[in-house]
């Protein structure tokens, strides 16, 4: 039995409903071989536009704008082989979604449903990388991924948001970096991942004016960010092998500052009260430590 590819098993699907739109355009440019791509514009939906450009062999791109989406552009760009592009946009309005895919194997996924004003942009330059923004029910969201590298993944999630934004930029193979963004307003997350199989996860909910730097550069270093409550902000940097920091803020105005360089250095850092600064520096091997305010 001949299996259906995933933009063929799209384009059932959507062929199953009318298709009645108004004012919107798109536009496909397929150069080399084995190439798939797929575009669906539903019916009330309204000067929205889809560009989908395929250079080299064997990529497959899929972009969806459904009901309600309005004056919302989807572009992707691939070039070498075996990339996969999927966006989707729905019941929102002026909302971007671009994926600019280059080398081999690569994944970029985009979601906007019920976002309006926001932008997700993903960059992947390598092999085998995997990256995803999701915005539900955002207003002014910004997440932008930028990989160069191999099997690298970086996340972003940003749900009922507002004027939220996140970064992450990752160089080398095997890194991780993911952001969750969740139930706030003017929040700030940069993540800078450079080497090989370094891990951090930020998470911000329930809070407003957050703000979160994580820098990491090396091997193995790993870095945990929870964020709530008002006006916290924290930095982490972490350079060498396979140190570990942990920073937890809640409460208000607290600020939050965490370098380790060397190896198997670990930190705790847990604020719940106001106004309070951490402060914590590990240089060498083996070092552990935690600061506790509330």
């Amino acid at each position: 039995m001949k299996t259906l590819t995933p933009i063929a098993a799209a384009i059932v699907f959507a062929a199953s409903g009318s298709a009645f739109a108004d004012g919107n355009s798109v536009e496909q440019t397929q150069v080399g071989f084995g190439h798939n791509v797929y575009a669906h514009q539903s019916e009330y939906t309204d000067g929205d536009t889809i560009k989908q450009i395929q250079v080299g062999a064997f990529h497959s791109s899929a972009a969806f704008q459904y009901y309600g989406e309005e004056y919302s552009n989807i572009k992707h760009e691939q070039y070498g082989a075996y990339q996969f592009a999927l966006s989707s946009q729905e019941g929102g309005e002026e909302n971007i979604a671009q994926i600019e895919q280059y080398g081999a194997g690569n994944e970029g996924v985009t979601w906007q449903h019920y976002a309006q004003y926001s932008a997700a942009k993903i960059h992947q330059d390598g092999h085998y990388n995997n990256a995803n923004v999701d915005q539900i029910a955002s207003s002014d969201a910004r997440g932008v991924v930028y990989q160069d590298g191999a099997h690298n993944h970086g996340g972003i999630s940003q749900i009922a948001t507002i004027d939220a934004y996140s970064l992450i930029v990752q160089k080398g193979a095997h890194n991780y970096a993911d952001t969750d963004q969740f139930l706030v307003i003017n929040a700030v997350s940069n993540i800078d991942q450079d080497g090989h199989g370094n891990d951090a996860d930020v998470y911000q909910g329930f809070g407003y004016d957050l703000d979160s730097m994580v820098t990491q550069s090396g091997e193995y270093n790993d870095a945990d960010v929870e964020q709530y409550g008002f006006y916290n902000a924290q930095v982490t940097t972490q350079a060498g092998c396979a140190n570990y920091a942990s920073t937890v803020q809640g409460g208000a105005g607290n600020h939050s500052y965490t370098t380790q360089v060397g190896a198997h250095n670990y930190h705790w850092t847990t604020q719940t009260g106001f106004g309070g600064t951490a402060t914590a520096t590990q240089i060498g091997i083996g070092n552990s430590g935690a600061i506790v305010q509330n």
